[in-house]
């Protein structure tokens, strides 16, 4: 028998480890039997080969979502203008014209709506789109900084998530399997 605190072998009949002074919990020491004769089935082993590969999996899933979820900074449509030739400005929301999401640029459709805009201080599309106006405005761009705190917070969460949900996996597993009752001081330690 080990100590299940610090592993140390154990005199029989002792009731406490001579080298760290743990209770000694006989129930869990039937159990640790219980979990090497399991290390021998094979269908253990392919089931834990399994559950390393669906972590393993799972985590990547995790930090590529992760990744690609890392704040921008984007363009606030509320705030930024468009500021004509002629000396006129114009809020983008307020006008209906929109930026491409990935280069911070106008889309055509809108490029076409801001020259119609300054020029004939209107946004009747229909009746000026076939008019070809040269560039006549300068689009002024304004930012919101990436809130990376919850961004971070969201991550921790999830990962924490996910470390919760595979160790409730084990525990379970080992409690339908050999009626090993989770002792959760031990079951959470993280070494």
């Amino acid at each position: 028998m080990h100590c299940q605190n610090c592993g140390e072998k154990l005199n029989n009949g002792s009731k406490f480890c001579e080298t760290c002074g743990q209770k000694v919990d006989f129930n869990s020491n039937k159990n640790l039997k219980s979990r090497s004769a399991l290390k021998n089935k094979a269908w253990f082993r392919f089931l834990k080969v399994v559950y390393i590969l669906m972590f393993s999996f799972f985590i990547i899933v995790f930090f590529v979502f992760s990744f690609v979820a890392i704040p921008k900074e984007k363009v606030d449509q509320e705030l930024s203008t468009i500021k004509c030739d002629n000396g006129k400005s114009y809020y983008l929301e307020e006008n209906n014209i929109s930026i491409y999401t990935f280069n911070d640029e106008l889309s055509s459709y809108s490029d076409e709506k801001a020259k119609i805009l300054c020029k004939y201080n209107t946004l009747n599309y229909f009746k000026y789109s076939s008019n070809n106006i040269s560039k006549n405005y300068e689009f002024y761009p304004v930012y919101i900084k990436p809130n990376y705190g919850e961004w971070l917070g969201y991550s921790f969460l999830s990962l924490m998530g996910i470390l919760i949900f595979f160790k409730l996996i084990k525990i379970t597993f080992f409690y339908i399997v050999i009626g090993e009752k989770p002792q959760w001081k031990s079951e959470f330690k993280l070494y």
